[in-house]
């Protein structure tokens, strides 16, 4: 503490010589322990270019536990600071050391390739393809599979998106495994909802939806509960049906759902969200204000209830009432919350503030701290909704 708070302050502190310190009065056993604790203090304190140094150092004597700490800190460190070639060449080092168990050198060889794509050399990913497809097989968790999945995915490079699509298939596997494997249907929901958002990052919408076909009513029913997890699952599978222009099931999944008085209140938001793009994409806007209005009821602080918000915000526009279009603007702003950094809740912030100022951009205030550029694009889409 005293480390990190100094280097904070700007002060110099005496590393070496707070290791010799500790060294004199606890043993040299513990040397490598101090310097790999004050090397990270050195990185919570900012300093990165001295945690590198130290956990150099530390290399040459760390062993054991300490040295695959020391290792990895450093290539975290190194990746962090731009460095990607030399945090690959210290994630490589971990994959080589035989001496560390098996699971821990195959997440090393999956980093080690990762950090290749970031430092753009698939010709080194190449070489390494053969002890690459080894670790994937030795890597037994469904959700470490699908991220270094989604990870590899978007890797530019041939080689890397042939191991992605090997990793997602492995962790389909284990992961529908583990589902019909689980014993309690918060269980099953919560590995269905996982598999199916990574599901979506290859667009693979037959699998999220055949993770509910697959099933028989019987299997169906004992999968129904509360728990949000179930139903981001279920509008996963909504999702999946239009991305996949499977618009009879959409409309037959998603009102079966929607309409259903059972129905949790805090899962009509996200599910709410989706259903409102299908009503819009169907031109069913008095299917879709209700859809809104009743969104608004059942959760009006949720976050994802700016969605409805912006549609009815919408539908007093266009009946002239700008009083209502107002408190609905700020009502968006009430719930998307100051935190505004996703995507599309910036979008509708934007949104929000364009409304409120009756589609006027000078009459924004300067403290919406939302950029121009942000602001007219949403005015445009604004726009675009209101003429449909």
């Amino acid at each position: 503490q005293i480390v990190r708070i100094s280097l904070l302050s700007n002060q110099t502190v005496d590393v070496p010589s707070l290791i010799i310190q500790g060294t004199n009065r606890y043993g040299s056993q513990f040397q490598t322990q101090f310097m790999q604790s004050l090397a990270m203090a050195c990185k919570r304190g900012n300093r990165t270019d001295l945690a590198a140094k130290f956990l150099q150092q530390n290399l040459t004597t760390a062993t054991g536990d300490t040295w695959i700490k020391t290792i990895w800190s450093l290539a975290k460190i190194q990746s962090g600071s731009g460095d990607h070639a030399s945090a690959a060449n210290s994630y490589w080092t971990c994959a080589q050391n035989k001496s560390q168990p098996q699971r821990f050198r195959a997440f090393a060889l999956i980093h080690y390739a990762l950090e290749l794509i970031c430092a753009k050399k698939p010709d080194l990913i190449e070489q390494a393809a053969p002890q690459l497809q080894t670790a994937l097989t030795q890597i037994q968790d469904y959700e470490v599979l699908l991220d270094v999945a989604r990870q590899l995915r978007y890797g530019h490079f041939q080689q890397t998106r042939t191991f992605a699509e090997n990793a997602y298939q492995r962790g389909k596997q284990l992961a529908l495994q583990a589902f019909d494997n689980a014993g309690h249907p918060s269980v099953a929901a919560n590995i269905a909802f996982k598999f199916s958002r990574r599901a979506f990052d290859f667009r693979r919408t037959d699998d999220i939806i055949a993770t509910w076909t697959r099933l028989d009513s019987t299997k169906q029913l004992w999968l129904w509960s509360k728990n949000l997890d179930y139903w981001n699952w279920q509008e996963l599978i909504l999702r999946a049906y239009m991305v996949g222009g499977q618009t009879d099931q959409a409309q037959n999944f998603g009102s079966a759902l929607f309409n259903d008085p059972a129905t949790p209140p805090d899962a009509l938001p996200a599910l709410g969200a989706t259903w409102l793009t299908f009503r819009q994409q169907q031109k069913d806007f008095a299917g879709l204000y209700s859809a809104a209005e009743r969104v608004a009821q059942a959760a009006p602080g949720n976050e994802k209830t700016a969605i409805s918000y912006y549609w009815l915000a919408l539908r007093a526009w266009k009946r002239g009432n700008a009083a209502q279009t107002t408190d609905y603007a700020q009502r968006m702003l009430l719930a998307l919350g100051k935190d505004c950094v996703l995507y599309w809740k910036s979008n509708y912030q934007a949104a929000a503030y364009c409304l409120k100022a009756g589609l006027n951009l000078s009459q924004i205030p300067a403290y919406s701290s939302v950029s121009p550029k942000k602001l007219t694009e949403q005015l445009s889409s604004i726009q675009d909704d209101l003429a449909a």
